[in-house]
C-alpha cells in the first residue's frame, strides 16, 4: 500500500470527530512510516506533525479528536490524537536523545595521513574510471555522492577575499538535506567551498564524470522516477544506494593506509571522506580570527550565510561536530596542478581572424580568464549538445514506432474505439513531455558551464520541432470543471496542471485582498508546491511556461524570492 502523503493524510483526518476512525487512520500511517517498530525514525513523521499542528486549538475536543498530555514538569497539554498513535513515546524519545555516537567520536579522534590522503585524491581525479572519479571528487570537496553524481553544480570562484588563495575555491549549488527540493534554481542556496586540489583539476574531473555513461544512466533513471511520481527523498535514496557499493570498494582500496576507521564505524566510507575533508580544509584555509568549527560548518554547508544570519542558526554547528573527529599533525599544503593537466594546457590551435575576434568577445562576455577557457567551454557545450541530439533521435525513433503501432490499431476493422487506443495515446503524450523536459534540463546544464553561440543550439531544437504530435481521438477531460475534492485525489498529469493553476489563482486572489506585503506571499516553486501538493519539478515546468504571469504578479507588489522565508506554511492561510 502506498504511504499517504502529508497533505492526503491531513485532508482525511482534520475533520474526523470519531476517536475510533482517527485511531484506525493513525495506526495505518504508523504502520507505513515505521514498518519495523523497533527502529523508528522520528524525521519521517515531521511533515505530518507540522500539518496537524495547524489545526486550531479551539477545534480540539478531549475524547473526540484530542487527549490531555502531561508534560515532564506536570503541566497539561491538549493535543490531537494523531500524536498519541503516530508520535514517539517518552521511552522512544529517550532512546534517541540518550545516544552518545558523536560524543564517542569526539573522545576517540583519529589521525589523517595528510600526504597520502592528498596523493590518493589526486590519483583518483586523474582516473578514467567513473567510480574512481566520483570518490576523488568526494574526497576533494566533502560533498555527498548524490551531489556529485546528479544534483550538484560547481563553478570556479572568480572573486575571493585577499586572505584566501585563488584557484582553490568553487561555488557550489545543489546541497541535499536543506529542504530546497522544490525551490527554483535561483532560490537554491549557492555558497563558496574550498577544494583540496586546484579548482581547475576538480571541475575538469567533475565535467568528465557527468559525461560518463553511468552518470547519464542515473540521470535517465531520475527522470523516469520523477515521471512515475516518486518523491525526491525516494529518488535520492534509490540512486545513492546504486552507486555506494562501487564507491566503497574504491575507498577501501585507496584510503585504507591513510584514513583510519572512525569510532563506532565498521569500515571507512563516504562519510569518512567527508569528515577528513572537513578537518583538512579547515586546517588549510581557516584564518586565526575565525573559530574553526564555524569555518568547518560553512565548508560542509551546515551553516550557510543568509541575508540576515542570527545566533539561532548556530545550532547547526552541532551537526558539524559529528564530522570533527579527525585530526592532523602536519600542515595541509596547496596541491599543485599535475603535469598531465599542465601538458593539456600547452596545446595551441589556429583560427581565422574573424573567429579569433569572436572568441575575444565571448571571453569578455563570459568574464573568463583567457581565450583557452573560452574554447574549453565551447567544446564542453558542443559535447553536451551532441549527446543530447543522440538521445533525442533515439527517443524520436521510439515515438515514431509507437505512432505506427497506433495507426495499425486504428486501421483494424472495429466498430468503435478500443481500450488499447487510449493507452497508446497517453504513452505517446508522456514521451512528448519527457522529451521536452530532457531538452530543457540537458540544455540548461550545458549552458550552466558555458553560453554556446546560437549556431550550436540549432541542432538541439530541430529534432524536437520535427516531432509529429499525436492528435487525441477524443477531447481531453475538462479538469477546470472537476470539483476540488476529486481533483486532489487524482494523479493524472492533467490534474496536476489544474492543481497548480488553482494554487496560482488562490495565491493571487489572496494577495490582491491584502492591505500590505506583511501578509502577502510571493509566488515561487515552494509556495505553489505547498498549496498544490504537486511535485516540485512539475511545478518548475509549469512556472517556466507561465513565467510572465508569475513575474507580473510578484513585481506588482515588489515580492522578492526571499519574501516568504521564515513565515511558516502558506497552507495555513491559502488553499483551494
Amino acid at each position: 500500500m502506498t504511504t499517504l502523503s502529508p497533505q492526503e493524510y491531513f485532508n482525511k483526518i482534520k475533520d474526523l470527530r470519531d476517536p475510533e476512525a482517527i485511531e484506525a487512520l493513525c495506526l495505518q500511517l504508523a504502520d507505513q512510516l515505521y514498518p519495523d517498530p523497533n527502529n523508528k525514525n522520528k524525521n519521517k513523521a515531521t511533515p505530518y506533525n507540522k500539518l496537524i499542528k495547524t489545526i486550531p486549538n479551539e477545534e480540539l475536543v478531549e475524547g473526540v479528536n484530542a487527549f490531555i498530555y502531561t508534560k515532564t514538569d506536570g503541566t497539561l497539554w491538549k493535543r490531537h490524537l494523531h500524536f498519541k498513535y503516530v508520535g514517539l513515546t517518552r521511552k522512544e524519545w529517550g532512546f534517541i536523545n540518550d545516544k552518545t555516537v558523536v560524543l564517542d567520536k569526539l573522545e576517540n579522534r583519529r589521525k589523517v595521513d595528510v600526504t597520502n590522503y592528498l596523493e590518493a585524491t589526486c590519483k583518483l581525479l586523474l582516473s578514467d574510471d567513473y567510480n574512481e572519479l566520483s570518490v576523488g571528487l568526494v574526497a576533494a570537496s566533502g560533498r555527498r555522492p548524490y551531489e556529485i553524481w546528479i544534483q550538484g553544480k560547481f563553478a570556479i570562484t572568480k572573486e575571493l577575499p585577499e586572505y584566501l588563495k585563488h584557484g582553490y575555491f568553487v561555488d557550489f549549488k545543489g546541497q541535499l538535506k536543506k529542504r530546497d527540493y522544490d525551490l527554483t534554481e535561483e532560490e537554491k542556496a549557492q555558497y563558496r567551498i574550498g577544494v583540496l586540489v586546484p579548482a581547475e583539476i576538480f571541475t575538469h574531473a567533475f565535467n568528465k564524470l557527468r559525461k560518463s555513461p553511468r552518470a547519464l544512466e542515473l540521470r535517465q533513471r531520475q527522470l523516469a522516477m520523477v515521471k512515475a511520481g516518486a518523491s525526491e527523498t525516494e529518488i535520492e535514496k534509490t540512486l545513492s544506494d546504486s552507486v555506494t557499493p562501487q564507491m566503497k570498494r574504491v575507498i577501501r582500496n585507496e584510503f585504507v593506509d591513510c584514513l583510519p576507521v572512525r569510532e563506532g564505524d565498521k569500515e571507512i566510507n563516504n562519510k569518512s571522506l567527508r569528515a577528513a575533508y572537513t578537518r583538512l580544509i579547515t586546517d588549510r584555509d581557516c584564518p586565526k580570527s575565525t573559530a574553526d568549527i564555524l569555518w568547518a560548518s560553512r565548508s560542509v554547508g551546515h551553516f550557510i550565510d543568509t541575508e540576515k544570519p542570527n545566533d539561532s542558526q548556530l545550532r547547526h554547528l552541532l551537526t558539524t561536530l559529528g564530522y570533527f573527529d579527525y585530526y592532523t599533525d602536519a600542515d595541509v599544503p596547496f596541491v599543485e596542478a599535475s603535469q598531465r593537466v599542465k601538458a593539456e594546457k600547452a596545446t595551441s590551435v589556429r583560427v581565422l581572424a574573424s573567429d579569433y575576434e569572436f572568441i575575444k568577445e565571448l571571453q569578455k562576455k563570459w568574464n573568463l580568464p583567457n581565450q583557452q577557457a573560452v574554447v574549453q567551454q565551447l567544446i564542453l557545450a558542443s559535447e553536451e549538445v551532441e549527446k543530447l541530439k543522440q538521445q533525442l533521435l533515439e527517443t524520436q525513433s521510439q515515438v515514431t514506432q509507437l505512432q505506427n503501432e497506433k495507426e495499425e490499431l486504428m486501421n483494424l476493422p472495429q466498430p468503435k474505439e478500443t481500450a488499447t487506443q487510449q493507452p497508446v495515446q497517453e504513452t505517446t503524450e508522456d514521451l512528448q513531455v519527457m522529451i521536452k523536459r530532457m531538452v530543457s534540463e540537458a540544455l540548461a546544464e550545458a549552458l550552466s558551464q558555458s553560453a554556446p553561440n546560437p549556431e550550436q543550439s540549432t541542432p538541439v531544437t530541430t529534432p524536437t520541432q520535427r516531432q509529429p504530435k499525436a492528435k487525441p481521438e477524443q477531447p481531453e477531460k475538462d479538469w477546470e470543471s472537476v470539483p476540488s475534492e476529486e481533483l486532489r485525489a487524482s494523479k493524472h498529469r492533467g490534474a496536476a496542471e489544474e492543481k497548480i493553476r488553482r494554487s496560482f489563482m488562490a495565491i493571487t486572489n489572496y494577495n490582491d485582498a491584502q492591505p500590505s506585503n506583511e501578509t502577502r506571499w510571493a509566488i515561487n516553486n515552494q509556495s505553489l508546491r505547498q498549496v498544490s501538493g504537486c511535485n516540485g519539478m512539475l511545478i518548475a515546468d509549469w512556472m517556466q511556461r507561465h513565467h510572465i504571469a508569475i513575474s507580473d504578479h510578484n513585481n506588482k507588489y515588489g515580492l522578492s524570492q526571499y519574501h516568504n522565508k521564515g513565515r511558516g506554511d502558506i497552507t495555513q492561510v491559502i488553499s483551494w
